[in-house]
Formats: C-alpha cells, structure tokens, sequence
C-alpha cells in the first residue's frame, strides 16, 4: 500500500467509500471476525449468524475499500483482513486524535493560568508561593495556597 498523507486519506478520493465500509456495523463485525482468523463467507455468516449472502455482500464491500483480501483455497474463497490498510486507517485517527490532544493542552494550560492569575493578589509574583501551615504538628507536606 503506498504512502498517502493524512489529510488524502480523510478528505481525498475515496474517503466517502472508505468510511462508508466502516459505517455498518456487520461489516465491522466481519472484520473483528477475521482478524481472529481468515475464513470464507459460509463460515463467517454462521459465526455472527448472518445469511451467507448478506455477508458475500458485506465483504464485497469491504474488498473494494481494501480492508480484505481474498484468496482461493481448493474450491473455497477463504478472506482476510489487509493490516497495512487498517493500520493506514488507525494512523490517520491518531493523526486526527493527536491534533485534539494538542488543543486540549492549550485549552488546559490557557484555564489553568488564569485560574492561577485569579486566585494572586495583585502585586504578589507568580513565582512565590507561600507555604501555610495547615497541621498543628508541621506535617503539611509542602501544601501551598
């Protein structure tokens, strides 16, 4: 599979198809199915108790996205899920969950220098806090206002 950046693989052509595979429930069941191990489209639609034509119809799917291969064994078409097309996917959301944790950060660290600015007098430094003696015995482990 080759390298497409990111923002291709979410905004690009083809992304609706991509998505769309994943947007039905049995066809994600289908694919934890598989990644348990490779079966054919009989076998599957017993396990998650399925039609066997419904679950044809789903893999198709699923092949066209490229989330599955499929190769012939005997006179059976044994399936399996393509691990650089779902590891292709899973790095895209960390891609995108990577990109909200950073905001969040911001989000934190901007509410909690305020929260800090507003609870200082005016005049008292940033940097110095006093120490408050809270326990009788002195045991205040380091507790600052």
């Amino acid at each position: 599979m080759n390298e497409r950046p990111p923002t291709e693989l979410l905004l690009g052509e083809g992304a609706d198809e991509t998505f769309a595979a994943l947007a039905d429930r049995t066809r994600r069941q289908i694919l934890v199915r598989l990644a348990e191990r490779p079966d054919d489209a009989g076998a599957i639609a017993r396990d998650l108790e399925v039609s066997r034509q419904a679950v044809a119809k789903h893999l198709r799917v699923l092949e066209e996205a490229g989330f599955v291969r499929a190769a012939k064994q005997s006179r059976r078409r044994v399936h399996h899920v393509d691990a650089a097309r779902v590891r292709e996917i899973s790095d895209l959301l960390g891609v995108v969950a990577h990109g909200w944790d950073r905001r969040l950060a911001g989000i934190r660290a901007e509410v909690e220098q305020r929260a800090a600015a507003s609870d200082r007098p005016h005049g008292d430094s940033p940097h110095r806090a006093k120490s408050v003696r809270i326990f009788p015995d002195g045991d205040d482990a380091g507790i600052r206002p």
